[in-house]
């Protein structure tokens, strides 16, 4: 629509101007920027609803789809969210987490770099095969040390980490979401 609005006042301007009818009205008394006028001002009131219809309808619309086709479609609600490749930083350490279930808070495929206290240099690399989140306490389960200062290598059956970041945070960050179905005055958080 903006496009076609500006191809109608093109041509009736040019219109205008090949009858002479803007010359005749110039001559009139009539300034040509009282035309202009109203066409800037429909052009601004129209570019405004088009930005609310945009951003606040049009997301609110894909949101729901989204929800739609996640929880009738594909049968999944929302505390069915497992989150996939989950980075985060906790103090020294940078953990990834292969699968995480939030609700549950466990998951597997765990892997932590931990760093020393001027995080330059890497003091261990911890991986194990599941985990789960207790009481604040994160427990590893079949867990493998590897120490790069000494090539230390540990096998652990359980041990505990005192990461503080908690999972259920998580939930209130919808893995599907992508920058361009954001709001504009949400990019920046985003």
């Amino acid at each position: 629509l903006p496009a076609v609005f500006l191809i109608a006042v093109i041509v009736q301007f040019c219109l205008m101007a090949k009858a002479r009818e803007l010359v005749a009205l110039e001559s009139g008394g009539v300034s040509p920027f009282a035309f202009l006028r109203f066409v800037l001002i429909y052009g601004l009131v129209w570019a405004c609803a088009q930005l609310v219809l945009m951003q606040v309808l049009g997301i609110a619309g894909d949101k729901l789809s989204a929800q739609i086709w996640r929880e009738e479609i594909k049968g999944r609600s929302a505390k069915d969210s497992t989150l996939h490749g989950l980075w985060f930083v906790d103090h020294s350490y940078i953990v990834h987490l292969g699968e995480a279930d939030p609700v549950t808070e466990a998951g597997t495929d765990f892997l932590a770099y931990q760093l020393s206290e001027n995080d330059k240099l890497l003091r261990q690399m911890i991986r194990a095969k599941s985990f789960a989140v207790k009481k604040d306490v994160w427990h590893l389960y079949d867990a493998t040390v590897i120490t790069p200062d000494n090539y230390g290598y540990e096998v652990k059956a359980e041990m505990t980490l005192p990461l503080h970041q908690d999972l259920k945070a998580f939930l209130a960050i919808d893995p599907d979401t992508k920058p361009k179905h954001l709001q504009i005055w949400s990019l920046r958080d985003a």
